[in-house]
């Protein structure tokens, strides 16, 4: 009985397995992602001028699924130091910066097609708004630089700091 009182003790000194705690928490935000989860799409479909995008024949949803088509991640390391903790994430995404390019590139070409100025404004629009669509369909996924997510234990709870979740953001957006 001394044994398992002993056990007991060393076990519960240990507690909980923070850097676990960690990744269980970034895998469910990231998987939201990967996942095209439905929550997280709406959020991103009720941004600020989205709306936009129905102008030029483009679903939201189907633009947002499109382009965080092949998203996925590697949870590098996770390191606790007391009450803080950081974890160093890549991502793997459409690269923001490609798709500006590749839709300038192609609207330019599109603008230059006489055969253009033929057609009724809402035709143009639509056309516009297919351009986009098979840019981002013909994108391919690229690792991002590795980021750093920090943590704070707050009552018991790791909870990504304000400034993670702009980090997260900041990489699928500038990548």
């Amino acid at each position: 009985s001394c044994i398992l009182v002993f056990a007991g003790a060393v076990l519960s000194a240990c507690g909980p397995d923070h850097e676990q705690a960690i990744r269980d928490s970034l895998t469910q935000e990231l998987d939201s992602i990967k996942n095209l989860d439905e929550a997280f799409v709406a959020d991103l479909e009720s941004a600020s001028g989205v709306s936009a995008l129905e102008e030029f024949g483009i679903d939201p949803k189907e633009f947002f699924t499109s382009y965080l088509s092949g998203f996925d991640y590697t949870i590098d390391e996770v390191a606790v130091d007391g009450e803080t903790a950081s974890a160093t994430v890549t991502l793997t995404a459409k690269s923001y910066t490609e798709l500006n390019d590749a839709i300038q590139s192609n609207l330019d070409a599109l603008v230059s097609d006489d055969s253009l100025y033929t057609l009724s404004e809402e035709e143009v629009y639509a056309k516009i708004g297919q351009t986009v669509m098979d840019t981002i369909d013909g994108l391919s996924p690229v690792q991002t630089e590795p980021i750093t997510i920090t943590y704070e234990l707050i009552d018991s709870t790791w909870t990504p700091t304000e400034e993670s979740q702009a980090a997260i953001d900041e990489a699928l957006m500038t990548s």
